[in-house]
């Protein structure tokens, strides 16, 4: 049985699918979860916030095939912000150490590939 796992890592929710199938052309069962964590300004609860994710990630990381993260949208209204790209990389760290493969994909496709609409809610 394959297991491919979809990410739109984001500090306040995180979404993540799964898909689990025979073959490419039969989805037998796609699951869902999404991480809520509550607004933390200071750095130390952003650290728990995203070991919170990270740690819940890997609970869904058993026997996968492949993870597909979901890259970051650019955006003047984001700023400095360089707190999404924290979780983004601690992510694909614990999943390197766990010797599981990912791939960066563009904003949107994640929910494009699970849902058909790159715009979907999580």
């Amino acid at each position: 049985m394959k297991k491919i796992v979809g990410l739109d890592l984001s500090l306040t929710a995180t979404g993540i699918v799964m898909l689990r199938s025979k073959n490419k052309d039969e989805i037998l069962e796609v699951t869902s979860e999404l991480i809520k964590t509550g607004p933390g300004p200071d750095m130390y609860q952003t650290q728990v916030r995203i070991n919170e994710i990270s740690k819940r990630i890997l609970t869904w990381a058993i026997d996968l095939q492949l993870v597909g993260i979901e890259g970051h949208a650019y955006s003047p209204a984001v700023g400095g912000d360089t707190r999404p790209h924290e979780v983004s990389g601690v992510v694909k760290l614990e999943l390197w150490r766990k010797h599981i493969p990912f791939m960066l994909l563009a904003p949107n496709s994640v929910k494009k590939f699970a849902t058909g609409n790159g715009r979907a809610s999580k």
